[in-house]
């Protein structure tokens, strides 16, 4: 039978059959889940064999190697090759550890080439096709759902990426888990899993739009990440409130959690309101923002080299922007806000605030964590489609 009379339900089999769709679907969908969820740290063979993969699929794709910047998008290529030039550069005049450089080589070429195929594989099948959106939600969920595996099997004592004592274990039941990540990366991959569902769902209340948020919920709260549990409310009341449906249903899902977690759950969130009223975590934020801060004083032109704060103190400002001003100075820290226009902007307001402010603003390693780029590129990738659609109506 022609392909013109296939109906829309046998898209993808259409695109797998004529532009070898089906592998970059696969390798997309592999590549978010391992990397983006994590499990690469658990299992990084697999996960350098699924981007080999990755790579194979997108360059042997016709319609890809026709027009590549079509897909890779210049402006981001440009923005990642910006950012990975400060940071080579001032290994020079600073030197450190050069695995710490190539975590931000690593994370850039991530991002790009999560967004890529994923801008190959949504630009063939296009956005209005149900079953391609209904992969996009599943591929988000499951990604949520191996985020609670691995915070899961780091409360059961299966899993310890941070290193942590038996003392961090007892001190309380609820030691802020991360699973694969640290807890504050965990909540905002879980934000940026969330977005994708919310975005493709075309922001109207759904069940699988519920069950993303649930998700994405349980996710903060184990981490108990202040940024990542504030935006998640806010973000989630605003949806909740214009469906009553999905306001009644998250009413009673609420109940039922509430029923079965019981003890768990009062202790959760009395964990994560005290460290909204204050905690030792927030007067130590604060120090090491005034330290930052002197820092920046000392050198404001050009820096004082890449992790200038956790060399001296152990740990970071939890916050890019003055990482970057204390790392790399006034002059530095345009190059990389440049890069940082080239490669995320433009996108809604919705992508920045879910996927950007949590990191950017309340963490240290945006631009390093190849997860959270691979999320990205993915989200990226959809809000522009999504935009694209909505500019064509």
């Amino acid at each position: 039978m022609p392909y013109s009379h296939l109906s829309r339900q046998y898209e993808l089999l259409r695109f797998a059959h004529a532009h070898r769709g089906l592998s970059c679907l696969i390798a997309s969908i592999a590549m978010v889940l391992s990397i983006g969820s994590g499990l690469y740290i658990v299992f990084p063979s697999v996960s350098y064999l699924i981007v080999i993969f990755a790579f194979a699929a997108l360059f042997s794709d016709g319609g890809f190697r026709a027009a590549p910047f079509l897909w890779f998008s210049p402006h981001r290529v440009l923005g990642a090759l910006l950012l990975i030039i400060v940071f080579l550069s001032y290994s020079v005049f600073f030197p450190v550890d050069g695995r710490q450089y190539l975590t931000v080589l690593n994370a850039s070429i991530s991002g790009i080439l999560s967004y890529a195929i994923w801008s190959r594989v949504i630009g063939f099948v296009g956005f209005d096709d149900r079953r391609a959106r209904r992969a996009l939600i599943y591929c988000a969920l499951l990604g949520l759902a191996l985020l609670l595996v691995g915070q899961f099997a780091e409360l059961l004592g299966y899993l310890d990426i941070r290193g942590l004592s038996s003392a961090d274990r007892e001190d309380s039941f609820m030691f802020r888990p991360g699973g694969f990540h640290n807890p504050n990366m965990a909540a905002a991959i879980a934000l940026t899993f969330f977005f994708v569902v919310y975005r493709v769902s075309h922001s109207r209340g759904s069940i699988l739009l519920l069950l993303a948020l649930v998700l994405a919920a349980v996710v903060t709260l184990l981490s108990q990440s202040r940024a990542a549990i504030g935006i998640l409310v806010l973000f989630g009341s605003l949806i909740v409130s214009k469906n009553r449906k999905l306001a009644i249903t998250f009413f009673f899902a609420a109940i039922a959690f509430v029923v079965v977690a019981d003890d768990i759950f009062v202790l959760l969130l009395d964990q994560a309101a005290g460290r909204f009223r204050g905690d030792s975590s927030s007067d130590d934020r604060a120090q090491l923002l005034v330290r930052g801060i002197a820092e920046i004083e000392n050198a404001p032109f050009f820096g004082n080299g890449y992790r200038h704060i956790q060399a001296l103190t152990g740990q970071s400002t939890h916050n890019e922007l003055i990482e970057n001003l204390v790392n790399f100075g006034l002059f530095g820290f345009v190059a990389v806000s440049f890069a940082f226009g080239l490669l995320y902007l433009p996108a809604s307001a919705a992508f920045v605030f879910l996927c950007i402010i949590p990191s950017l603003i309340f963490s240290h390693n945006f631009f390093d964590n190849a997860s959270l780029q691979t999320v990205i590129g993915m989200a990226l990738s959809i809000d522009r489609a999504w935009h694209s659609q909505v500019q064509g109506r």
